[in-house]
C-alpha cells in the first residue's frame, strides 16, 4: 500500500494556465541546458527526494514517505555548491556564513545536495545526501569511481565544519545517481559501501566504517513506467519525454499521492515538450537516419554525401558524431549532440 503526503499547500492556483507550463517554444541553443534544470528541479522537490530515500538509503527503508520528508533540513541547493577541492563549502548547505570560493574552481556542481536528519537519533546524526541526475547512464566511462570522488569530496569538506582533527566525528554520506535510458541494467538499485574484511585473526570490538555509499538507480530507455519497483516506476513516470503532462500529473496525484505543485508541473511539461521540440526538427532527423542506415553499410563519408546530396563537411560532422554512439547509433541522440545540445561537434545548415 502506498502512502500519501498531503502536507504540501498549492498556492499557485490564482495564476492562468497561460502563465504556468507549456508556454515558452523551445530553443535548440541551450535546450540541453534547459533540460538538465527541469530534472534538476524534479529531483530536487522534498516528496521525490523521500521516495529516493526510502529505496537507496537503508536509514530511511522503514520509514512512511512523511517521516522521511520530515528529517530533510532546509532547502536543497541545486547546482550551486562546487565539487572540485578548495570549492566544496557545506557551510553553505549547513545555512552559515560561506566564504568566497577560489578563483577559477568550481566549474563541476553537484546537481542536488541537501542533508537529512537521521530517522532514529535525529538532532544528534545528519546525513549528508548528494542526487545525480544522468541522462546518459553509459558516458564513456565508469560512473562509480565518480561517485566515490563526490563522496569523498561530501567527507572533505565536512572538517571544521561537521568534524574537527580531535574527534573526526564525520557524518555519513551518499550520492545518489539516477541513470535515465538504461538498456541492459534498466530496473535496477545498486550499492556501493565500505565493508571490513578481515585478512588475519578475528577481530573484536565496534567501529565506525560504514561511512559512505555509492547508489545508481538505473531507468529503462524505453520509458516503460510498468517494470521495476515503485521507485523505477515514479521516476520513469516524472522524467519521461514521451508522456503528456495531464497523463503525467493523474498518475502522481492518484498513484502516488504526490502534489503537483506549480514548479514540478512546469518542470514535467517542459521534458514533455522536449519530445515535441524532436518530432518538428524531422528534416533534421530523417537526415540522421538516413546517414547511420548508409553508416552501418560501410559507406564513406564521401559516398554518402554523394547519395544523399549534402556537403562532405555536413555529412562528416554528423558521422563523427554517429560513430560516438555505435554500434547502437541512438538517432535522437545524434540529433541532439549535432544540433548542439550536448558537448561534442555541432551542425549547423
Amino acid at each position: 500500500m502506498l502512502l500519501c503526503y498531503t502536507g504540501y499547500t498549492q498556492n499557485q492556483t490564482n495564476m492562468s494556465m497561460n502563465e504556468t507550463y507549456l508556454k515558452r517554444s523551445l530553443d535548440s541553443a541551450n535546450e540541453k541546458a534547459k533540460y538538465d534544470e527541469n530534472v534538476k528541479t524534479i529531483l530536487s522537490d522534498k516528496t521525490i527526494l523521500s521516495w529516493i530515500l526510502k529505496y537507496s538509503a537503508e536509514e530511511y527503508r522503514n520509514c512512511s514517505i512523511e517521516e522521511i520528508r520530515s528529517c530533510i533540513e532546509g532547502t536543497p541547493l541545486v547546482a550551486s555548491i562546487a565539487v572540485m577541492p578548495g570549492s566544496t563549502r557545506l557551510d553553505k548547505a549547513l545555512g552559515l556564513n560561506t566564504e568566497s570560493e577560489i578563483p577559477n574552481e568550481g566549474k563541476v556542481t553537484f546537481d542536488i545536495i541537501f542533508y537529512a536528519l537521521h530517522p532514529d537519533t535525529r538532532e544528534r546524526t545528519k546525513i549528508f545526501l548528494n542526487v545525480e541526475g544522468q541522462k546518459d547512464g553509459s558516458p564513456g566511462y565508469d560512473l562509480v569511481p565518480r561517485g566515490v570522488f563526490y563522496c569523498a569530496r561530501m567527507i572533505s569538506s565536512q572538517m571544521d565544519v561537521v568534524f574537527t582533527a580531535d574527534d573526526y566525528a564525520v557524518q555519513k554520506v551518499y550520492s545518489i545517481w539516477i541513470c535515465m535510458e538504461e538498456r541492459t541494467n534498466a530496473n535496477t538499485i545498486r550499492e556501493y559501501r565500505i565493508r571490513p574484511r578481515n585478512l588475519y585473526g578475528k577481530y573484536k570490538g565496534r567501529e565506525r566504517y560504514d561511512l559512505l555509499s555509492v547508489v545508481m538507480i538505473r531507468l529503462p530507455k524505453n520509458e516503460d513506467a510498468s517494470a521495476g519497483n515503485e521507485l523505477h516506476k515514479l521516476l520513469t513516470t516524472l522524467l519521461s519525454s514521451n508522456m503528456k503532462p495531464k497523463k503525467k500529473e493523474e498518475i502522481l496525484e492518484n498513484t502516488y499521492c504526490i502534489p503537483m505543485n506549480y514548479k514540478l508541473k512546469e518542470a514535467t511539461a517542459k521534458l514533455c515538450n522536449l519530445s515535441d521540440w524532436v518530432e518538428e526538427r524531422g528534416a533534421e532527423l530523417k537526415l540522421v537516419q538516413l546517414v547511420v542506415k548508409k553508416l552501418k553499410k560501410s559507406d564513406t563519408v564521401a559516398q554518402i554525401a554523394d547519395a544523399l546530396e549534402e556537403t562532405e563537411e555536413k555529412i562528416g560532422r554528423i558521422v563523427e558524431v554517429a560513430q560516438m554512439y555505435a554500434p547502437e547509433y541512438d538517432e535522437r541522440k545524434i540529433l541532439y549532440h549535432c544540433l548542439g545540445l550536448a558537448d561534442g561537434p555541432v551542425v549547423r545548415s
